[in-house]
């Protein structure tokens, strides 16, 4: 019965360009960007949050609630992990979305000239799993309160920005390809219409990054244009 059903990841792969190939490897570029790296004005504000943090699974991940408080996708966004065998109510990663008073993390997110920005700080500790899933940004899409209430989807990025050094056993994947080996400060953003990705965390150290989404702006926009990796001090 299970297998009728259409899940999170069926409804999104109809609407990506994605290849959806496992034999096929891409490379940084194609389809996540690499930018450069931030010097580091976090440190105070990721001591604090890390004793200010909740468990997000599934069912509590804001952004996801339509316009009526509901999440109706709900039930598809969990059949991916059931039909893998796995518990749908695990916890995805430790989160802390209230980060208004968080100078450094605030500072950071002014870089990017974004409109309507949204902060969310992400711990993932050892053994948690963010299942392979493709992002819908569907709190832009349905929020009634928007200044922006049609906001076209190419204009709509997220950033993450590494907050420590990586460790062994921790994953991020974008498609076939592997992310690692990053340095504390260091951004990247993805198609995330399109790219399937997910994350995990085998080694023996917490993980956190700080996750930035709005809508671009021209300024945004001349950040982007330079291929270069840079190294950004704020």
């Amino acid at each position: 019965m299970l297998d009728k059903q259409i899940s999170n990841f069926d409804l999104y792969r109809d609407t990506s360009r994605y290849h959806f190939d496992p034999n096929r490897v891409e490379q940084p570029g194609e389809w996540f960007y690499v930018v450069g790296r931030f010097n580091n004005v976090w440190q105070s504000d990721l001591d604090r949050v890390r004793s200010h943090l909740r468990p997000m699974t599934w069912a509590t991940i804001k952004n996801n609630l339509g316009r009526d408080g509901t999440n109706t996708l709900l039930p598809a966004q969990e059949l991916d992990i059931v039909r893998g065998g796995g518990d749908p109510n695990m916890t995805l990663v430790d989160i802390n979305d209230q980060l208004d008073d968080y100078a450094g993390f605030q500072k950071i997110a002014q870089f990017f000239g974004l409109e309507q920005t949204k902060l969310r700080f992400h711990t993932q500790h050892t053994g948690q799993v963010f299942n392979y899933h493709i992002d819908g940004l569907s709190s832009w899409c349905v929020n009634k309160n928007s200044a922006w209430p049609d906001i076209p989807k190419d204009r709509l990025i997220r950033f993450i920005v590494m907050l420590d050094d990586w460790q062994p056993g921790q994953f991020y994947i974008y498609g076939n390809c592997m992310y690692d080996r990053w340095k504390a400060g260091e951004i990247h953003w993805f198609d995330w219409q399109n790219i399937p990705h997910a994350t995990a965390n085998a080694s023996h150290h917490a993980r956190h990054t700080l996750q930035i989404s709005g809508v671009r702006t021209e300024l945004t926009d001349r950040l982007l244009s330079s291929t270069m990796y840079r190294e950004f001090t704020i």
